[in-house]
């Protein structure tokens, strides 16, 4: 009995010894295959050469979890990202003020945008700097991120800069670091044929554009307009209390502004308390980018409302989603948790809101910074030699709005633009140049005579 007992056990260390050996040898070989995630997990960190981040190991879990949906919707939020996606939905920032494209491959950091009322305004940063050292400390592929972060981490903030419209090294020393609001609702007043016009451009749906929204319709609607236009295009959403807010003071509760549903059930229909229909037309400007929040807006219009909505087919984004915070990685899980239906039952999914008055040129209507990242010759042919040439038709200073060339006729605008303007009129596109340009532009461009889209919405109101 003993003998068999201790054969016995033999027979067991002999196994689990052979179990090792071939699971190194199929190791070895790269036969050995993991039968679950956690496993996998082990295998790998077994198996990797390298150095391994378990902290970024644990948050890559989930966001391969979220991949799994096959939802473009859904999405793991990575710890480092938070911050900045949730300062995405507020029109407050802290900063320099400047949005900046970075290439980690080539080290570059450049600035595309400089916004009003920063720091960075104030120092005479231009779109097209290229920033080189932020607080002495020289911007390299391996500490791309961390210099960029320095930033925001002191009250002012030393930069070194290439600019390369002049050729120039600079050195701008005490940026200041402060809070700005970008209001993400503006407005105006048009005229044409004696008549007034109220027209509200909605940037982005933020925690404070249902107030922002309030206030402006207040003001225009003191202006006796004949009818409004609400812009959207570029307006890639946000969250759904301030459309749900806009709304509110725009559309009668005769119909649901939103149905919303849960595996094909619905879970809610939102209505106004609006009782009285404005006394005026409303007309909704969308394009290919106006997204999510915005379609809600248009579809509540156009079905809820009989608007007009003058564009092209909208993004179509038809589902909601919700923000998990994930304790254990700080991150957060972005899911889609329903999809939303307009008044008249509709899903817009990936189809977008049909616009009842449709056009196509998806350029006309673009006011963005010329990032000058090189110097503009005649002769040059670039998406920024476009902008220039579009711009400048826009203040009235040529005709051609669709060349992508900078020739004689446009360095002659140039020039005509500059000595208008109090520059030295060398018809070179420097960035102070661009900059005064880029104002004109926007003050000048939403007009009747310049926005087709403004245009084709009028001419429906007047009809």
């Amino acid at each position: 009995m003993k003998n068999k007992i201790i054969i016995f056990v033999v027979g067991i260390i002999a196994g689990i010894l052979l179990l090792v050996f071939v699971k190194q040898i199929n190791n070895q070989f790269g036969l050995y295959a993991p039968t679950n995630y956690k496993e996998y997990i082990n295998f790998v960190e077994e198996q990797y050469d390298g150095e391994i981040d378990k902290d970024f190991l644990d948050e890559a879990i989930y966001a391969g979890i979220t991949m799994g949906l096959e939802d473009p919707h859904s999405s793991y939020i990575f710890s480092k990202e938070v911050e900045r996606f949730n300062q995405s939905l507020s029109t407050e920032f802290d900063g320099i003020g400047v949005s900046i494209l970075s290439d980690p491959v080539g080290a570059i950091v450049e600035i595309v945008e400089v916004f009003n009322t920063s720091g960075a305004e104030d120092a005479d940063l231009y779109a097209g700097d290229i920033i080189k050292k932020v607080n002495g400390v020289e911007v390299n592929k391996d500490n791309l991120e961390s210099v960029v972060s320095m930033i925001k981490e002191k009250s002012t903030t030393d930069l070194e800069i290439y600019r390369p419209s002049s050729n120039e090294t600079l050195m701008i020393n005490n940026i200041q670091n402060r809070s700005y609001e970008m209001p993400s609702v503006t407005s105006k007043i048009i005229e044409t044929s004696g008549a007034k016009y109220g027209y509200i451009d909605i940037n982005s749906f933020s925690d404070t554009t249902g107030d922002e929204f309030v206030a402006t319709l207040k003001d225009v609607e003191s202006k006796s307009i004949k009818g409004l236009i609400i812009d959207t295009r570029g307006n890639g959403g946000g969250t759904l209390q301030s459309v749900s807010q806009i709304l509110n003071s725009l559309v009668t509760k005769d119909k649901p502004y939103l149905i919303t549903k849960k595996n094909g059930e619905v879970i809610s229909t939102e209505y106004t308390t609006l009782t009285q229909k404005k006394p005026y037309p409303i007309v909704g400007l969308q394009n290919g980018s106006s997204a999510s929040a915005s379609e809600i807006l248009m579809g509540a219009l156009k079905e809820g409302n009989a608007s007009q909505v003058v564009g092209s087919q909208s993004y179509g984004k038809g589902s909601v989603q919700s923000v998990y915070p994930i304790e254990n990685t700080g991150g957060s899980a972005k899911i889609t948790v329903s999809h939303w239906f307009t008044p008249d039952g509709n899903s817009i999914e990936g189809v977008g809101i049909t616009p009842t008055i449709k056009l196509d040129n998806e350029l006309i209507g673009e006011i963005k910074p010329i990032v000058l990242d090189s110097q503009i010759n005649e002769g040059t042919v670039s998406q920024q030699a476009y902008q220039l040439n579009y711009y400048l038709s826009i203040l009235g200073y040529q005709e051609n709005t669709e060349s992508s060339v900078f020739d004689a006729k446009s360095k002659q605008s140039l020039i005509k633009f500059q000595e208008d303007n109090g520059l030295k009129a060398t018809g070179i596109l420097d960035v102070v140049t661009a900059d005064i340009l880029l104002d004109k532009a926007r003050e000048n461009f939403h007009t009747y005579e310049n926005d087709e889209y403004i245009r084709k919405a009028i001419d429906s109101i007047k009809k």
